[in-house]
């Protein structure tokens, strides 16, 4: 019972907690959102998009994907927080599109996609777990 107590504090409900911090996967059938819905979402919760791959399901087809809290800013590839990437896992490098998703059905160093914000994806937020 302690440890559900704890799990309780440390995540909102129906979050995962992974390692510092707490993930709310947007797997919803419909509708899909954009990048700024998806992040407007987030920060609805008090949260950002997320940083990282964990644990993505792969949905609909091969381009399906989820938006990760990266946009190309003053064309540098920048994440929610204002800092710069430096990992630069792209399966389609050289794109002209300014925002970034993470899809599942490929090695890491080759998963995100650079893509128009108008497409709607799935979504992760992200937030940093209450550690009492």
């Amino acid at each position: 019972a302690s440890l559900t107590m704890k799990f309780c504090q440390t995540c909102p409900k129906d979050w995962i907690q992974f390692q510092e911090s707490c993930y709310f996967f947007y797997n919803l059938g419909s509708p899909w959102k954009t990048w700024d819905e998806s992040r407007q979402l987030c920060q609805s919760m008090k949260s950002d998009l997320t940083f990282t791959k964990n644990t993505i399901k792969y949905y609909h087809d091969n381009n399906q994907g989820y938006w990760i809290g990266l946009q190309k800013v003053n064309n540098i590839w920048t994440w929610v927080d204002g800092s710069p990437d430096t990992l630069g896992y792209w399966k389609n490098p050289g794109s002209s599109e300014d925002f970034a998703y993470i899809i599942q059905n490929a090695p890491l160093n080759q998963s995100w996609i650079q893509f128009r914000n108008s497409f709607q994806n799935r979504f992760i937020c992200e937030i940093k777990a209450l550690m009492f």
